[in-house]
């Protein structure tokens, strides 16, 4: 196999890459010749146990042809679950309207004569009759007591505004304020520092690269520009001034590779 460019990223990068290149896949792969999934809405496919990759099978009898393949298949949609049970019943609706009246029935013969009823109550006092003539006037009484203060009246329309007076001295300056809280860390002097390692066939090591003296590390990795088909990243992680990468070479050939460190100041 010959060397190609590539990144090696961390782990977690690999599993989103992963992830989203399946779902281009499947969406292809059905648009293209309608086989995926088969009739029973079932997606077969074979996983590669030595680098992960998984292809999609279209046609049956739906076998993987490599001994390092082992066959998958999944669904696009799930079986329909059982029906729940009844809800209790709802409270009763509000009572209709009242329907319109029916037609009159026609008039019944007249009864005999009852007996007399009691007598009814007082009915309602008349309305005021119309008012006299004027009298004469009177002789003017005797000058009666003062009565009692009357309720405050309601408060009137605010008045127009004045015209602004003119301005007054200025007073004395006030106390110093409390100290207010310190603020969150801020970081600055952002860094990609990078070193170059080459790894033999075979081996596993722990690369670091450091931080410049104060800064700390953000972030890291490595990557390789010759082989990278059996060059495996077995952790990536923040040390004390500066980042390490754990690779190992599962492939007879020497690798170049270049491990990366992000680091700033923290204030």
């Amino acid at each position: 196999m010959g060397p190609s460019a590539s990144k090696v990223i961390s782990l977690s990068r690999v599993a989103s890459i992963f992830a989203a290149a399946m779902a281009v896949v499947l969406v292809a792969g059905s648009f293209a010749l309608g086989a995926v999934p088969d009739s029973a809405g079932t997606i077969h496919g074979c996983f590669k146990r030595s680098n992960g990759q998984v292809r999609i099978v279209e046609t049956a009898p739906y076998t993987c042809s490599s001994g390092d393949e082992s066959p998958i298949t999944w669904s696009q949609n799930g079986q329909v679950g059982p029906q729940g049970p009844m809800g209790p019943a709802g409270p009763a609706g509000p009572r209709g309207e009242t329907g319109p009246l029916g037609p009159s029935g026609p008039q019944g013969e007249t009864g005999p004569l009852g007996p007399a009823g009691p007598q009814g109550e007082i009915g309602p006092l008349g309305p005021v009759g119309p008012d006299g003539s004027v009298g004469p006037q009177g002789l003017e009484g005797a000058v009666g007591p003062q009565g009692p203060q009357g309720l405050q009246g309601p408060e009137g329309p605010v008045g127009p505004e004045g015209p602004q007076g003119a301005q007054g001295p200025m007073g004395p300056q006030g106390p110093t304020g409390a100290q207010g809280p310190v603020g969150p860390p801020g970081v600055s002097g952002y860094e990609i520092v990078t070193r170059n390692f080459t790894l033999g066939g075979g081996s596993a090591v722990g690369l670091d690269t450091p931080c410049p003296t104060g800064k700390v590390p953000l972030s890291g990795g490595a990557h390789s520009t010759s082989i990278t088909n059996g060059l495996i990243i077995n952790g990536s992680w923040p040390i004390t001034g500066g980042w390490r990468v754990e690779m190992t070479n599962k492939t007879t050939s020497i690798i170049s590779l270049t491990t990366v460190a992000v680091c700033v100041f923290v204030s």
